[in-house]
């Protein structure tokens, strides 16, 4: 069973296993999870077996657009997704309220990407209703 829990900041290095640094396909997701500044940086796992972690989701705020924060997923599946969205709003809420940016990251799985492919390099803005 599947755990969700808030990553601080100085602890961010347990997300490095599920990168490749050597990747383009990883760079945003590196440098967010790995090596954006702490303080303005928000980090939710889903940790597997053995509490390693197996997706997480970066929230961020950046210079791309001072008034809005970047979502960033990086997970195996759209449940996870989902379970990660709702604990970083819980939480969260005024960041991702006022509007978000949600960047299409990595999904580990093909059959996830078929689901998700047709977001796969887009940018989309949203909204909690």
């Amino acid at each position: 069973m599947s755990t969700y829990q808030v990553i601080d900041a100085k602890d961010r290095a347990v997300l490095e296993s599920l990168l490749n640094q050597r990747a383009a396909s990883d760079a945003i997701s590196t440098y967010y999870a790995l090596e954006h500044p702490a303080r303005k940086v928000q980090l939710y796992a889903c940790l597997g077996s053995g509490g390693k972690p197996s997706s997480f989701l970066v929230i961020a705020q950046t210079g791309m657009d001072l008034f809005r924060t970047l979502v960033l997923p990086f997970v195996v599946s759209a449940e996870v997704l989902n379970q990660l969205m709702d604990i970083a709003i819980a939480l969260w809420p005024v960041a991702i309220a006022g509007g978000a940016i949600l960047a299409a990251g990595h999904y580990a799985r093909k059959g996830f990407d078929k689901v998700v492919g047709s977001v796969k390099g887009k940018v989309f803005e949203f909204k909690r209703l």
